[in-house]
């Protein structure tokens, strides 16, 4: 640089600044200055004017003194945006493939990669995965792009990076290309924050909209099966309580809000060129470069957990640790962007998750049930009810409510049967009560008998526990005549053995009526003997206990002299009003 241009430079820096001293080379000039002002409009002002000189300015701090250094602006090459269209359809169409295999791998059956171009997993993964994963990615490069065009800057459109399956996210990214250096320290922190702050609010809406769609469809694998296990960040559980998801397999559109959370997280990490390296660029000048070492160092711990972080280490450190300063890095940043610094760690915080995805091994919950019945088998009488008390035990990691639900056979079908209460709330390992009622219907006949398998099921979920038979007869009287006719010879004595058998399992009083023709004797024997002797026509009535389902026994005697003997045995209870009719016959041979 020769001394004619250096006049011609000093002469626009004198407009702003008092210059003590003056030193320059064949490349650049050095102004010392004192006197400065705090603020950029000066500096911002003197480079206006030199840059339609040709010239470029920046203001440094060095020794304790203030410098604007000038030297020659470099020529900037404008470039065309076909190779940005090129990469953007690209990345379009791996975005749409990677939601094939997403939407394929939870609402379908993808087994070779040509099913993942089946049109309606192609079709959904573009509604459901690409396009809100490309609307965050775009906001967020275009919130740089226009805060850079804010600040005069020349700025690329944004290049997006794709990535085929079995790249999970179908890209890599995207970035922009600023052709002009940084002018301040303000202007670094504000295109800094402008692009995760952008994608960060277009991905809570969308976050909120695919927890609605796994709450209303909600996918799980109906058997074991490897996954993917994605950890969620703060934010994202956050978001959970007020749109709780349902299911096991993330809707696509949860994982595309997912991956916008996971990529704000990333770009803010305050190192090298990284979103966050502009950041602390802004906020800590030259010693920016040690929170950039600290976080590379943070992230090769992290990385013993998931292997991820070590190749993003490897990248920033590709990239540059270290961050260039802006042309004027000693004007002060204020106090509004030293708050959204901190707006931007907390915004890092709450979508970081130290091990983003990991391998795991999915098994079915076991929506099932132990159910264990105190009695499984109860005899009633017409139009009585059976109460049989059932134990249930959740043996599975239900979620939902165990509901009542049975099958019946048998019987007429006029049989009702209801549960008390009708669904139980169980967590792992608990075990509830439940009264299951069997009534049968008041035209029931002696001998019906109705069969319920009870199961308890978790929401549409199929128990795969135990189905309790539950077995109930009708019953009531019966009486057991084995023999009912019998010869015997004159002298000689004639014995009958027969029983009236109580099938109702409850205490009953008996009541007998005995008609009798001829000569003879009845004996009624339960616990104690009772004999009732009759000659001619005849009729004892007894009333006899029978304790639980026990029974009478009765005995028929004919004498020597007797003659002929008919008995006719009617059987009555007196709880339930059931009766049985008999009769039995002894001829006396001459």
């Amino acid at each position: 640089m020769d001394s004619d241009q250096v006049e011609e430079i000093k002469k626009e820096v004198q407009r702003y600044y008092k210059i003590y001293d003056v030193r320059f080379d064949r490349y650049l000039a050095s102004f010392y200055i004192d006197d400065i002002r705090r603020d950029s409009t000066a500096f911002n002002r003197l480079n206006g004017d030199l840059k339609e000189l040709g010239y470029i300015a920046a203001l440094r701090r060095m020794g304790g003194e203030d410098i604007v250094t000038v030297a020659v602006r470099p020529k900037v090459e404008q470039r065309s945006s076909r190779t940005n269209l090129i990469m953007l359809f690209v990345t379009i169409f791996t975005t749409i493939w990677a939601g094939s295999f997403l939407w394929g791998g939870s609402y379908g059956e993808i087994e070779t990669v040509g099913d993942s171009f089946k049109g309606e997993y192609m079709a959904n993964g573009a509604l459901f995965f690409a396009l809100p994963l490309m609307t965050i990615l775009g906001c967020h490069e275009l919130g740089h792009y226009f805060m850079a065009r804010r600040y005069g800057l020349n700025a690329s459109l944004p290049f997006f990076i794709p990535a085929p399956p079995p790249i999970l996210f179908g890209t890599f990214g995207a970035f922009i290309s600023i052709r002009d250096p940084m002018p301040n320290r303000k202007a670094l922190m504000d295109i800094g924050l402008a692009g995760p702050l952008a994608g960060f609010l277009v991905a809570i809406p969308i976050t909120l909209l695919g927890l609605f769609l796994s709450s209303t469809d909600a996918a799980t694998p109906d058997k074991a099966t490897d996954l993917i296990i994605v950890n969620m960040p703060a934010l994202f559980i956050a978001l959970s309580a007020i749109v709780e998801p349902a299911g096991t397999l993330m809707h696509p559109t949860a994982f595309a809000g997912w991956v916008g959370l996971l990529v704000t997280a990333m770009n803010l990490l305050p190192a090298g060129q990284l979103d966050g390296g502009h950041i602390a660029r802004a906020l800590f000048k030259e010693k920016a470069r040690f929170v950039s070492y600290l976080t590379v160092f943070l992230l090769v711990i992290l990385s013993f957990a998931f292997m991820g972080w070590l190749i993003f280490a490897f990248l920033i450190i590709f990239l540059g640790t270290s961050h260039p300063p802006p042309l004027d890095e000693v004007s002060e940043l204020g106090g509004k962007r030293k708050v959204m610094g901190v707006v931007a760690l907390v915004i890092l915080l709450a979508c970081f998750v130290p091990v983003p995805l990991e391998e795991g091994k999915f098994v079915p919950d076991e929506y099932g049930s132990e159910i264990q019945p105190f009695d499984d088998e109860v005899t009633i009488a017409p139009g009585g009810t059976a109460v049989y008390m059932i134990a249930v035990k959740n043996s599975g990691n239900m979620r939902d409510t165990l509901e009542f639900q049975f099958a019946a056979e048998g019987g007429n079908g006029n049989w009702s049967i209801t549960a008390s209460p009708a669904n139980l709330t169980l967590g792992k390992g608990k075990v509830g009560f439940v009264n299951v009622s069997v009534a049968a219907p008041a035209n029931a006949s002696m001998g019906d008998t109705s069969v319920h398998h009870i199961q308890f099921v978790s929401g549409n979920e199929t128990s795969k526990g135990d189905t309790a038979k539950l077995t109930t007869h009708v019953g009531g009287l019966s009486l057991d005549l084995p023999v009912t006719s019998r010869e015997v010879s004159e002298g000689n004595l004639a014995q009958f053995e027969g029983a009236i058998v109580n099938l109702l399992g409850t205490n009953d009083t008996v009541h007998l009526s005995m008609n009798l023709s001829g000569n003879g004797s009845a004996i009624v024997r339960q616990g104690q003997s009772i004999l009732a002797d009759w000659s001619g026509n005849a009729t004892v009535e007894i009333d006899l206990p029978i304790v639980g389902d026990g029974e009478l026994h009765i005995a028929l005697f004919l004498g020597p002299e007797d003659d002929d003997l008919t008995l006719f045995m009617e059987a009555e209870s007196m709880v339930h009003g059931s009766s049985e009719k008999g009769k039995v016959t002894a001829v006396l041979k001459g």
